[in-house]
């Protein structure tokens, strides 16, 4: 996918001249995300970000910048960001040709290590630590010490199941943290499915298994 095929459009309120937009990403994440980054924030308040019918928590750094990798998908690419009393502002992509097959994305509480990780049917994961399978699969960038989102993209997915699960790296003893995560399957095509998932993780000695999708042939835009 080249930057040539897509257009933005920039509209809201008071965020609008600094919602930035990084297209395309190069290198170990995938050609087909971007990079949405929000700047001049105040660093002591998150970032609401509305993407896919979700709210989803951003956190600024010190510096006052707060970012998410997305995957760019048909007919999916409108992103909206609110910093409380400073208004909304979005970002709409325009030209977007086919997306991916398989999309899986997953945020948590704040304050816990945690890692979505998905098997495909030849039993290879695709986490923080093994970014871009065989497969096909890749892990969009992240921090994995923020709540979300975390993203899992598959462009052209073999046919049969994924598992969707959250491997623990580090929780507080006695914390119980709030999980949910969303997949969509060949997003833009008429065969178009979104699955929901949420869970509690209270035991950092286990992966826990949000669920599976069943990927089939690929539907007609």
């Amino acid at each position: 996918m080249s930057a040539a095929r897509i257009a933005v459009l920039l509209f809201g309120a008071a965020l609008g001249e600094q919602l930035q937009l990084e297209l395309p990403i190069q290198g170990w994440t995938s050609s087909a995300a971007t990079q949405v980054v929000v700047s001049h924030l105040r660093p002591d308040l998150p970032v609401d970000l509305y993407w896919l019918g979700w709210k989803w928590l951003l956190w600024p750094n010190q510096a006052g910048r707060a970012g998410a990798y997305l995957p760019v998908l048909p007919q999916r690419n409108l992103f909206e960001v609110e910093q409380s009393g400073r208004g909304r502002s979005a970002v709409q992509l325009l030209g977007v040709g086919a997306g991916p097959d398989l999309v899986v994305a997953a945020a948590w509480d704040p304050g816990a290590r945690l890692d979505l990780r998905v098997t495909g049917p030849d039993g290879e994961p695709c986490d923080s630590s093994n970014r871009r399978t065989q497969a096909g699969g890749v892990r969009l960038r992240d921090d994995p010490e923020a709540p979300g989102p975390h993203v899992y993209e598959l462009l052209h997915g073999r046919v049969g199941s994924y598992r969707i699960e959250i491997a623990c790296g580090r929780l507080r003893a006695g914390r119980i943290v709030r999980v949910k995560a969303l997949a969509l399957l060949q997003p833009g095509t008429s065969a178009e499915e979104r699955r929901e998932f949420s869970t509690v993780i209270a035991r950092c000695d286990e992966v826990t298994v949000l669920g599976s999708v069943d990927l089939v042939g690929r539907g007609q835009p």
